[in-house]
């Protein structure tokens, strides 16, 4: 039987096997180059829950293409949602900036309409989120998307993610 370090072959099935072998490894490091490049473009809150998730060694294999999915998403949607506020961001962390002088009333009220314009955005059909986020990844589970709206407005707001 072929193998990865032995490649001759005497079948059909080997040949495709040893093909096999060789496409899934190449799409498995293709697929980690992809993940790390997504990672390196995180703010540091979304990489702060990549890293938390990370020090479980099943996760990365098992869940992290998933997670990836949901936090890929959220800066987009924190970044349109503040746009269409007029709210300024800290470009790094994407939190809304804070006034010099906001009161604790102030403070409130921003975090009451921080929240009501993530669930606005989310109520909104498909083809209005993708209007308002053209960028937007295509093939969200319910799960995924509603991961990238919570995470958004916990960008925004400034919490932990």
């Amino acid at each position: 039987m072929a193998t990865e370090e032995n490649p001759r072959v005497d079948t059909y099935a080997e040949a495709f096997t040893v093909k096999y072998l060789r496409s899934e490894r190449e799409m498995n490091l293709e697929w980690l180059s992809f993940r790390a490049s997504l990672y390196a473009l995180l703010p540091p809150a979304l990489k702060v829950r990549i890293d938390r998730f990370r020090e479980d060694p099943a996760w990365r294999a098992e869940g992290e293409a998933y997670e990836m999915a949901a936090v890929y998403d959220a800066p987009k949607i924190a970044r349109a949602i503040a746009v269409r506020g007029g709210w300024p961001l800290d470009e790094w962390t994407l939190a809304v900036k804070p006034l010099d002088d906001e009161s604790d009333e102030a403070r409130e009220a921003r975090e009451q309409e921080t929240s009501e314009a993530v669930e606005w955005f989310r109520d909104l059909s498909h083809g209005e989120q993708t209007a308002m986020v053209p960028d937007l990844e295509p093939g969200h589970s319910g799960n995924t998307f509603g991961g990238a709206v919570m995470l958004s407005y916990r960008l925004l707001a400034g919490l932990e993610c």
